[in-house]
């Protein structure tokens, strides 16, 4: 379990760079305030929005000056990703899984997923409307997400 001063600084971290913050609640992976798509949490309101049993969500899209995550589902995809995607601060991985998860600035009106032929999920890019999971968070089998 991350320290608790992790998740404020990264989260305050965060904020400083233009991105909307959003509390995820670990049992549940969803975040924990129902107007989470149009709450804007401060700096100075970070400690109160935020404990050690939150996970740290980016609000995509508008609220973060178009952020969007592109998600590499399948390993083929996670593999191919450092030769096809462009370069860029945000990659997130775990142990296991090194870099699956890219934030980028773009426009993009709707979410995007592209499947293999069997129908298999490789790619997902998010937007408005949806929020991704960040360090110091730990994905659902409790390993720690790392930038």
């Amino acid at each position: 379990m991350p320290k608790e001063s992790e998740i404020f600084k990264q989260a305050r971290k965060l904020i400083q760079k233009g991105i909307a913050v959003v509390a995820i609640n670990r049992k549940t992976n969803k975040p924990d305030r129902k107007d989470w798509q149009h709450a804007r949490i401060s700096k100075q309101h970070v400690f109160k929005e935020f404990d050690v049993r939150n996970n740290l969500g980016v609000v995509l899209g508008e609220p973060s000056g178009n952020l969007v995550a592109v998600h590499l589902h399948a390993s083929e995809a996670c593999h191919l990703g450092s030769t096809f995607l462009p370069d860029t601060d945000m990659i997130v991985g775990r142990s296991g899984k090194a870099s699956f998860r890219w934030f980028y600035r773009a426009e993009l009106s709707a979410p995007r997923t592209f499947n293999d032929l069997k129908g298999r999920e490789l790619i997902t890019v998010k937007t408005t409307g949806s929020y991704a999971k960040v360090p110091p968070s730990v994905n659902h089998s409790k390993r720690r997400l790392l930038w």
